[in-house]
């Protein structure tokens, strides 16, 4: 580790506190993707946003994730919802000019 520090031009504390950052967030995004697959197992068609108001509303502030970073999140992951558009009918077959 030491050389390959010398040779990237960074200290051993740099690469072991940059180690533990990568595995503190790496076991936060495991808690809230487990709570999404725990909310989603009762809801599965909740969105986004409303899986982040319910994080941010939880009783230990662990979970606190951004917006923006669970949104990235849950597409790496591939549990975005897809969007379901709205069908509009504009024509009524039914009406008095009908021959």
């Amino acid at each position: 580790v030491t050389r390959a520090c010398q040779f990237l031009g960074h200290s051993r504390q740099a690469w072991y506190q940059y180690n533990t950052r990568c595995n503190k967030r790496q076991e936060h995004h495991a808690q809230v993707l487990d709570f999404v697959a725990r909310t989603r197992c009762r809801q599965p068609r909740i969105g986004t946003r409303k899986l982040h108001y319910l994080l941010n509303m939880q009783a230990d502030k662990t979970l606190n994730i951004g917006r923006d970073r669970l949104f990235n999140l849950l597409g790496e992951y591939r549990l975005l919802v897809p969007v379901k558009r709205a069908y509009h009918k504009t024509t009524n077959s039914h009406h008095r000019f009908y021959r």
